[in-house]
């Protein structure tokens, strides 16, 4: 018999909720800071399309979504704040 055996840490990403996630709209270094230049704005259908378009970008740091659109963000200090606002979904892609 053969034994594969990996070595080292995995490369392997996840979305995770930046405080609760629900209902914040993600933010750069604070709950002010929302250039257009952080993220990019994709038509999504749900969530988990929202999630293909970040899985595809490689500099893709996280998501923001509200029914039908996404923003991809690719900030390169990555999403350190959120801003409360009903209907908003922000996960960390990390």
């Amino acid at each position: 018999g053969y034994l594969c055996l990996s070595y080292g840490t995995t490369s392997r990403k996840y979305f995770r909720p930046i405080d609760s996630g629900m209902n914040q709209a993600c933010r750069g270094s604070n709950s002010n800071d929302n250039s257009d230049s952080y993220y990019f704005v994709v038509s999504a259908a749900s969530v988990d399309a929202c999630k293909d378009s970040c899985r595809t970008e490689s500099a893709c740091v996280g998501i923001e979504y509200k029914v039908g659109r996404c923003e991809v963000w690719t900030r390169t200090g990555g999403i350190q704040a959120t801003k409360s606002l009903d209907g908003y979904l922000c996960l960390r892609y990390s």
